[in-house]
C-alpha cells in the first residue's frame, strides 16, 4: 500500500485535517494531499517532520516509501 494511506489512517486516529498536518509541519496543504494521493514522495525532511508530529520514527517513513 502506499504511504499516503498510512498517513490517511494516521490523521483520522489522531483526529486531524490535512490542513492540520500541513500546518504542524509547516508544509502546503497541497504536499500532505499529494503524500496522500501518492503522487509526492515522503522525503528524508518530510519523514522527520512526520516523526515530531505523530511521534513514529522517520525511518519507518522512509521505509515505507522504500517498499512503494
Amino acid at each position: 500500500s502506499i504511504p499516503g494511506e498510512t498517513l490517511q489512517e494516521l490523521l483520522v486516529m489522531n483526529n486531524l485535517s490535512q490542513a492540520d498536518l500541513a500546518e504542524r509541519m509547516g508544509r502546503p496543504k497541497k504536499t500532505i494531499n499529494e503524500i496522500i494521493a501518492g503522487k509526492t514522495a515522503i522525503t528524508p525532511e518530510t519523514a522527520i517532520q512526520l516523526e515530531r508530529v505523530f511521534k513514529t520514527s522517520a525511518q519507518f517513513w522512509l521505509n515505507r516509501e522504500a517498499r512503494y
